[in-house]
């Protein structure tokens, strides 16, 4: 396993990677800002004539996740030549019946959460606040309306979406959602999830970063309760698929070994060398991993923890 300083001594040493998948919080992102010098290297990939395509778990589309990156200074055509969300993908397979649900197709769904809608858009599945087939988890939160009716708000923050008026309240903990799977369970629901992500750091209003729960850490409570779920994102193949399929379809001519994943989670992003696509985990900047480590954990033990071994190891993704 080698060890760089940071993405761009990588790209020097290994001449034959031509696309680079980034993952995008505790990656490029923090939360709050894009770490230092991140977007620059970016754009210095690029003009070695890498591809950069953005792979994130986010239960949105790519073209509003295209947009609120705008927002946040990461440009299409400059920094990156394609973002490939989780959502997309799940959309994707939904819209062409190709997820398998116990009870056979759904028709409707119920909504858990917020931001559900780029996901059940389209594909012939229609909302409802009863009698539904399924539930689609959006962001484990709750809006103004629904907090003010919870009894215990403890651990409870609310985040406030950048560049717009948008905000709702997240949770530090899947206890507050424990009676509504319960419920779940007992209609025999299953649930489907565009975010694999077990939490994610967030600039809460108060203006503090806290690693706040996301859908990972709700599915695993319903799977706890027996629940049938259904899990879209990385680690699944379907998303490193979906990125290799595209570079095929443009013509770029790149086997899985010469593209490369970079993210800070063993867990999700290592997902990618199942399809024989190398792996290079960021052990600094605030990530997943690096947040472990600042708190005493081993790497050799975080590593030996997960299924998926990286190919390499970065402390950063940007130089300096």
């Amino acid at each position: 396993m080698q060890s760089f300083d940071n993405i761009l001594e990588l790209a020097t040493a290994n001449p034959q990677i031509k696309a680079y998948f980034f993952d995008m919080w505790g990656c490029l992102f923090d939360g709050e800002k894009f770490y230092d010098g991140a977007l620059e290297t970016l754009i210095d990939l690029r003009e070695q004539n890498k591809i950069i395509y953005i792979i994130t778990n986010v239960p949105i589309s790519e073209k509003s996740s295209e947009s609120t990156f705008a927002n946040w200074g990461l440009l299409r055509g400059i920094h990156y030549t394609h973002i490939i969300t989780s959502g997309q993908v799940a959309h994707d397979l939904l819209r062409r019946n190709a997820l398998t649900f116990k009870n056979g197709t759904p028709k409707t769904y119920l909504e858990m959460g917020i931001q559900t809608d780029d996901l059940g858009a389209g594909t012939g599945l229609q909302k409802v606040k009863t009698g539904a087939d399924c539930c689609i988890v959006g962001f484990p939160g709750f809006n103004d309306s629904e907090y003010n009716t919870l009894p215990n708000k403890k651990g409870l923050y609310r985040y406030k979406e950048k560049f717009s008026q948008y905000s709702f309240w997240l949770s530090d903990s899947p206890d507050v959602f424990a009676s509504t799977l319960q419920k779940y369970k007992e209609l025999n629901l299953p649930l489907l999830s565009a975010n694999p992500d077990l939490s994610a750091p967030v600039i809460c209003e108060d203006g503090r970063i806290r690693h706040m729960i996301m859908h990972g850490t709700v599915i695993a409570e319903y799977r706890k309760l027996g629940g049938e779920v259904i899990e879209i994102g990385k680690p699944s193949k379907e998303v490193f698929q979906y990125a290799l399929d595209k570079l095929k379809d443009e013509g770029i001519d790149a086997r899985p070994s010469e593209t490369l994943m970079i993210g800070d989670t063993i867990r999700t992003d290592g997902g990618a060398v199942e399809l024989g696509i190398k792996f290079a985990l960021v052990i600094g900047d605030g990530g997943i991993i690096g947040q472990e480590l600042s708190k005493g954990a081993k790497l050799e033990d975080l590593i030996k923890r997960d299924k998926f071994k990286p190919d390499f190891l970065l402390q950063k993704v940007a130089k300096g």
